[in-house]
């Protein structure tokens, strides 16, 4: 009979006991020899970054100025015709104020701020909705919607956009005679309008509606002129252009991050990358890492 016990042990060994068991071993392998990382190739040290190419992109849309004189300028003849007392305020005034003198002004005034002329988008975008607000005031009372506006209502619109006619006047400085002369005979108009309407004198204003038949002629003028000389190639009639070169140093709220065109470009360069003293050369630590035109050389 076997003495031999057959029993398993209470208390068996865990298998985290033997894992740990198993590294023991790991304490006799030949430690692993430390090599330094070598250094990219010769042809990344080297690195030029180099100068981005200037690419002139060729503005080839029409100028909208045309269309925006001629609508501010036809819809004022005729209001001012009205003004003077030739004809009635009907149904063709309103329609001509609305579509041609407000709508058309609104778009030749999107398409200069397309082109970047911000008087030229003020001015029209302006003039545009001043006529859309004007045939407002005009066919809303009829139609229910609000009741009909007051003279001293109306001469305190009318020297709001008198006020806001002779800025612009300023602004017109360094345009042309022809537009100066719109934007003069304009803030007259707004003038004697708003003094016609509070006081009540049917005198000034019809003495407004004949300076507005004249600022009306000279917002066609001004803009039928560039037409014609563009379409005979050659300057037929004179606009009396006194436009002056702009300061070096005017810089608009909105081109803080654009570089002005005098401004000498910078090229961008970076030197070579210094090969620290700790650390070999690729050549000397045999790296596979070499240039192409290091193995060129060297064959």
């Amino acid at each position: 009979v076997s003495t031999q016990s057959t029993w398993a042990p209470l208390f068996p060994r865990s298998p985290l006991k033997k894992r740990e068991a198993k590294s023991d071993y790991a304490l006799d392998s030949k430690p692993v020899e430390m090599r330094p990382r070598p250094h990219p190739p010769a042809i990344m040290q080297n690195f030029v970054v180099a100068e981005p190419t200037v690419v002139t992109v060729k503005d080839l849309t029409s100028n909208p100025a045309a269309m925006g004189l001629c609508a501010f300028g036809m819809t004022t003849l005729l209001l001012n015709i009205h003004n003077a007392g030739h004809i009635p305020l009907d149904a063709m005034m309103v329609g001509m104020g609305a579509f041609f003198g407000g709508i058309a002004q609104v778009i030749a005034g999107i398409m200069e701020w397309s082109k970047g002329n911000m008087f030229g988008s003020t001015a029209f975008m302006s003039y545009g909705f001043f006529w859309l607000s004007f045939v407002t005031i005009v066919a809303l009372p009829p139609l229910g919607g609000a009741a009909t506006a007051s003279p001293e209502s109306i001469g305190a619109y009318l020297a709001t956009w008198g006020l806001f006619t002779l800025l612009m006047l300023f602004g017109a400085m360094n345009t042309n005679r022809a537009l100066q002369g719109v934007f003069a005979t304009l803030t007259l108009l707004f003038l004697l309008l708003t003094i016609s309407e509070f006081t009540g004198n049917a005198s000034l204003r019809r003495a407004a509606g004949y300076d507005g038949m004249l600022c009306g002629l000279l917002a066609m003028y001004a803009g039928l002129v560039p037409l014609m000389n563009e379409g005979l190639g050659m300057a037929l009639l004179p606009l009396g252009d006194c436009s002056r070169p702009k300061p070096l140093n005017l810089v608009y709220p909105n081109q803080h991050s654009r570089r002005t065109s005098l401004e000498p470009s910078k090229p961008l360069h970076t030197s070579p990358a210094p090969t620290p003293p700790s650390m070999p050369s690729p050549e000397a630590a045999g790296s596979p890492l070499q240039s192409p035109a290091v193995g060129a050389s060297e064959s």
